[in-house]
């Protein structure tokens, strides 16, 4: 009898010492976005990357669009792994990548370039922890939209989002680079060129060869750069009408990021990934 009970007591205390396997994030529900879009808009068919703390040591990756079900696929090149499989949609300079938790509900994951790096890339977890974080401490009691249980279901908005994701991504350290963004969007995903939401309406065409044409929603007093890979400015002009084409004959075979900025305070307006092909 006391042996049984010694076993009982030793089992529920190392039972007790055990760690508790963390809770899953909460998720969301509804509609993104009236329009999804491939992701090939952002990183073509083919894209690499690297780390900043290896920036050797390079990943490639090619991205699928389904048409009828508007999902975007991003497998890793040489094992095939996929990286991710879903909806995605796009608020300016923002992308909201859709995974699927399998419960009715699914985690928001935001993308953006900035500069020579891809903010969020394998983040997704961390984003909706902090998210949950926030939902906790009252700050984004907002996003709630209905509760299962004790978990507390959250309205899928990209317009609410984007302030919320952008404070998350502007926070966030700078660990991947963007190598090479290969060929321009594929035939079975040819969407409308034209962003929406973004203060840059169009770069065109893209790829380029000889030149290229920005095309903007408003005119103002504003400065155009372009940024290669490694962050240097490689053209600056300033630009007063909605429309200006550029002489990129000089430019090296690569992938660029086109900013526009205010020519007074120098804040970012917007910018769009540009493609140099010949």
């Amino acid at each position: 009898m006391f042996k049984n009970l010694l076993f009982v007591a030793t089992l529920s205390l190392i039972l007790s010492s055990c760690s508790t396997p963390e809770a899953s994030p909460m998720g969301f529900q509804g509609e993104m976005s009236e329009r999804y879009v491939s992701l090939r808009l952002l990183l073509s068919e083919q894209f690499q990357l690297a780390s900043e703390g290896n920036p050797s040591e390079v990943s490639s990756y090619v991205v699928d669009f389904d048409r009828e079900s508007k999902k975007s696929t991003i497998l890793e090149e040489s094992t095939k792994d996929t990286i991710f499989h879903g909806r995605a949609s796009r608020n300016g300079g923002l992308w909201f990548l859709e995974y699927d938790q399998g419960n009715g509900t699914f985690w928001v994951g935001a993308l953006k370039a900035d500069a020579n790096h891809l903010l969020g890339w394998g983040k997704v977890k961390e984003q909706m922890q902090t998210i949950e974080a926030k939902v906790k401490d009252g700050s984004l009691q907002y996003l709630v939209a209905s509760r299962s249980g004790a978990d507390n279901i959250l309205a899928a908005d990209q317009k609410i989002l984007t302030p919320v994701y952008n404070e998350i991504l502007d926070a966030s350290a700078k660990e991947t680079i963007i190598v090479r963004i290969g060929k321009g969007q594929g035939g079975n995903d040819k969407v409308e060129e034209e962003d929406l939401t973004s203060f840059i309406r169009k770069v065109h065409p893209n790829p380029a060869d000889t030149y290229f044409e920005v095309d903007l929603r408003s005119t103002g007093n504003y400065i155009l750069q372009v940024v290669d890979i490694q962050g240097t400015i490689v053209h600056e002009a300033p630009m007063t009408t909605k429309e200006l084409s550029v002489d990129c004959t000089q430019f090296a075979v690569g992938s660029y990021n086109v900013v526009i900025r205010n020519a007074e305070d120098k804040k970012e307006l917007g910018s769009k990934m540009l493609n140099v092909g010949r």
